[in-house]
């Protein structure tokens, strides 16, 4: 029986960019091919924090946790599709880090999280970001979410991932101010683009990783 980690994203903020080819290539397996965007590669940059996260096996199991992630992801190809490969993964709960290790396969890193409606703060070893995002009135259509890959120990793998649309969406004005971690993360600055997402209330659906 397969189970499912699910969860309320209370606040998430989703910016999007370019970095250049080169560097993107220093954090992708060379098994996957990198898109190509504005002569680099498209990076996608996913803050949110969580409420509730528990297991479901149908029914929901165990304890539930509150946490901040930030997701860090390249563009690439697999099987001729579009898709995401995860670079890092910065978590504020210990637990949910080794969770994240152990079931996900994600490269997690330990970090200090704040996220509101209006922006993020994300302070870690390698360095800080801030996220400013000022929402607009436009309600853009919800998004199937692409693949998410990542990699451990020279294998592939993919996570199970859906997102039910949240009940509050909206286009958002962004900006990125990068003190280090962006550089230690992608191996170089990123063209970030000035509109983002903003969600309230997205429920969060993700699952043990499986080797591809």
């Amino acid at each position: 029986m397969r189970v499912e980690l699910s969860g309320t994203e209370v606040h998430t903020i989703e910016c999007s960019g370019v970095v250049p080819c080169a560097a993107a290539r220093s954090r992708v397996p060379a098994s996957l091919a990198l898109r190509e965007q504005d002569g680099g590669a498209p990076v996608g940059l996913l803050v949110f924090a969580m409420r509730g996260l528990g297991a479901t096996l149908p029914l929901r199991i165990g304890p539930r946790f509150d946490y901040g992630e930030v997701l860090w992801r390249i563009g690439v190809v697999w099987r001729g599709e579009p898709a995401w490969f995860a670079v890092a993964c910065d978590l504020d709960r210990a637990s949910i880090r080794t969770m994240g290790k152990w079931m996900v396969r994600y490269p997690t890193r330990r970090a200090a999280i704040d996220v509101r409606a209006a922006g993020a703060s994300v302070r870690a070893a390698a360095g800080t970001l801030e996220v400013a995002a000022v929402a607009t009135a436009i309600t853009p259509d919800a998004a199937v979410p692409l693949p998410l890959l990542v990699g451990t120990d020279g294998a592939l793998f993919r996570i199970p991932w859906r997102e039910d649309p949240a009940p509050h969406r909206r286009e958002a004005a962004i900006t990125v101010r990068d003190a280090g971690l962006v550089d230690a993360t992608l191996g170089a600055a990123v063209r970030w683009d000035p509109t983002g997402l903003v969600h309230a209330g997205r429920i969060h659906r993700c699952g043990i990783a499986t080797r591809i």
